[in-house]
């Protein structure tokens, strides 16, 4: 038995795009309401990162809060550890200064002062102010001639032994300048023999 078709074509066509009208519209839908969905997926991923990233750099801020406190400690401990390296320097120096001016007093010419003093190493600068050019050419002569008992056993050896050694070397003055009240200025460099005072 054969089918008859009594639609007319037209209709038929009219079906078939009615068919495919609803089957495009509802594929739309289906790919909207998909995009839809995957968007509010996306957008509360997007959410989730931010609130993650703000939470990060608010303990980023914090800890960088900590850190400032803990670099004043820092600084504070480092400037107390200078403080106390400058004060054993000094303390461990003023034995050795004491030592060496008890020896400058006894060769310096009585009309002669110092007035200041800078130390590098072993070598001593002095500025000093003398009542005449005469007195400059004693202290020289003075400091160059100077011995001491120096106890040898404290500087090298087990043996207590007490002889009488030079103490400067290499005394140079460089120049004076006269004063209007008639005194001399003058500027004397000398140096310590290593390992006796200093």
């Amino acid at each position: 038995m054969s089918k008859i078709n009594l639609i007319p074509e037209v209709k038929v066509e009219q079906i078939k795009l009615k068919k495919l009208n609803v089957t495009a519209v509802l594929s739309a839908i289906a790919v909207t309401a998909i995009m839809v969905f995957f968007s509010f997926i996306m957008l509360g991923y997007n959410f989730v990162l931010g609130q993650g990233i703000k939470n990060t750099e608010s303990d980023i801020n914090a800890t960088k809060q900590e850190i400032n406190q803990y670099t004043e400690i820092e600084e504070m401990v480092l400037n107390l550890n200078d403080g106390l390296v400058l004060v054993e320097n000094l303390k461990a120096s003023n034995h050795k200064w004491s030592y060496f001016l008890n020896h400058l007093e006894k060769i310096t010419p009585s009309d002669i002062r110092f007035l200041q003093f800078a130390q590098e190493g072993s070598k001593i600068t002095a500025k000093a102010e003398g009542k005449q050019v005469s007195a400059i050419g004693r202290l020289v002569k003075s400091i160059e001639d100077y011995e001491s008992s120096i106890d040898l056993a404290q500087a090298s050896s087990d043996k207590e032994e007490n002889l009488k050694t030079k103490i400067f070397q290499n005394t140079q003055v460089n120049g004076y300048n006269r004063n209007t009240d008639g005194t001399v200025e003058f500027t004397i460099i000398f140096e310590l023999i290593e390992g006796l005072i200093w």
